[in-house]
């Protein structure tokens, strides 16, 4: 049998995710809950099925120009940090 690194294009950072399932998580039962962050982009989101997890891989492994601005997007989270300093001092 081949192995899969011998035939499969080079993998990108551009498509890598880190997938972490809640301890509730039974997917055995269909039941797939947890978080996803997108490696490049540090997005990420919770997901409470498959189906809210493969649209999220759907969204970030669009072609660029299909992408829309995802700050924009209410289910989409970007991990915390340090507000702006505009923000940090009051101002808006």
């Amino acid at each position: 049998m081949p192995r899969a690194s011998d035939s499969a294009s080079p993998l990108s950072v551009q498509r890598a995710f880190v997938v972490q399932f809640r301890a509730a998580a039974r997917i055995e039962a269909g039941r797939v809950t947890g978080r996803v962050e997108h490696i490049a982009s540090r997005t990420a989101t919770d997901f409470d099925t498959l189906e809210d997890l493969l649209a999220f891989f759907h969204e970030l492994l669009q072609p660029s120009d299909q992408n829309t601005d995802k700050a924009d997007q209410s289910s989409l989270r970007t991990p915390p940090g340090p507000a702006p300093k505009s923000q940090q001092n009051g101002n808006a």
